[in-house]
């Protein structure tokens, strides 16, 4: 009895009672001929469910990747991936974010996101996004305007 009460109060205490739980999946958008076209949570990650969250049928296992659109038309599916992951509120993973990606950031450039591009090929994907700071043109202001706006996966 000890051990359940100890247990229960371990999760009660491990995440605030005002803070929801975030949802499990991804975020993707869906367009066109669906009866509730917008963002959608989907888990799994296919093309199936989103279509579905939207309102629509589909048993594609097509992956999806976060901040994809799926349009629906009379002529089937498509993805389209995203093509500016701040526009749709997104974090940018360092790890695996192109030129444009990381240009889309504040206080980054064309010439730091070379940088950055170039130490992630070099010396390997960042282990924390303080290792942004092993970049020629991040220092501590640059890493503080991106807080909340990049992760490491």
């Amino acid at each position: 009895m000890v051990a359940l009460l100890l247990i229960t109060g371990a999760l009660v205490l491990s995440r605030p009672l005002w803070l929801p739980a975030a949802p499990e999946g991804i975020v993707v958008e869906v367009v066109g001929e669906v009866p509730r076209p917008g963002y959608h949570t989907v888990a799994p990650s296919t093309l199936g469910a989103a279509v579905r969250a939207a309102g629509g049928e589909s048993s594609s296992s097509q992956e999806l990747h976060e901040g994809d659109r799926v349009v629906v038309g009379t002529d089937g599916l498509h993805v389209e991936p995203a093509s500016d992951p701040l526009l749709v509120g997104l974090p940018v993973n360092i790890n695996v974010a192109d030129a444009h990606a990381l240009e889309s950031l504040p206080g980054v450039g064309p010439s730091t996101a070379a940088a950055i591009l170039q130490s992630r090929q070099e010396l390997g994907p960042f282990a924390s996004v303080a290792d942004l700071g092993r970049v020629r043109g991040v220092g501590p202001s640059t890493l503080q305007d991106l807080a909340g706006l990049v992760v490491v996966e």
